[in-house]
């Protein structure tokens, strides 16, 4: 690989099932000297929401973190950290990524303000396990790969 060269891997991408459809896409980012995790969401443009995007990017052991969590959290539990927020209920995990802003530059009220919503989704009961076991098989190639 060159200095230059960036390969990007798609990992794992899926839809919520909200009010606020989105769809999310986990990738990998590799350089020849770093790894780096992106988290591409957009929502679906309706009436009531106007067309969203984010883009954040994760450290491996952030990314390990949250595929471990989700499989932790218990019902009614919180859990929050300096880069997210897991909120257990329903047999939902609300997923609040923090420091994140909508990137699509549109404006949000007669006035002109520039949209700056934070970036959150809901995970299902039958979503945890698939997400939770595509980003840890990922990252244990990683490993493989690199010792």
């Amino acid at each position: 690989m060159s200095a230059q060269e960036t390969l990007n891997k798609d990992i794992i991408t899926f839809n919520t099932i909200e009010k606020n459809e989105k769809t999310i896409l986990f990738s990998k980012q590799t350089t020849s000297n770093s790894i780096n995790y992106v988290l591409n969401v957009k929502n679906k443009t309706s009436k009531d929401f106007n067309k969203c995007t984010w883009v954040s990017r994760l450290t491996k052991k952030e990314l390990e973190y949250f595929a471990v969590t989700l499989l932790k959290i218990n019902e009614r539990e919180t859990i929050e950290t300096n880069f997210i927020t897991l909120k257990f209920k329903n047999e939902k995990i609300h997923v609040y990524f923090k420091n994140t802003k909508c990137t699509s530059e549109h404006k949000t009220h007669y006035f002109q303000k520039s949209c700056n919503r934070e970036l959150s989704f809901i995970v299902q009961q039958n979503q945890i396990k698939e997400l939770a076991t595509a980003l840890t098989k990922d990252n244990e190639q990683d490993i493989l790969v690199n010792h």
